[in-house]
């Protein structure tokens, strides 16, 4: 079956790649992994981040949750 055309980006393996070189691309869960993402091209997390990505950002939430908690503000 035959989904709808993608929205690919030249020289980007996903749509959500496109904003990778200027660090504000989120990275896909499943390729951080080594699995294959179902999305392929049309996923809208990024396909260039590796693991050490995934789990530097994952890291840099954490602490940026433990500032917030500690100063006693809210994020919203």
């Amino acid at each position: 079956l035959a989904g709808p055309p993608s929205a690919h980006v030249p020289g980007c393996p996903s749509v959500g790649s496109v904003g990778h070189h200027m660090g504000l691309c989120k990275p896909c869960d499943f390729v951080g992994r080594g699995l294959d993402c179902r999305q392929g091209a049309d996923c809208k997390f990024c396909h260039m981040c590796g693991p050490a990505e995934r789990k530097a950002r994952k890291a840099q939430r954490r602490k940026l949750v433990r500032g917030v908690a500690r100063s006693g503000s809210t994020l919203a």
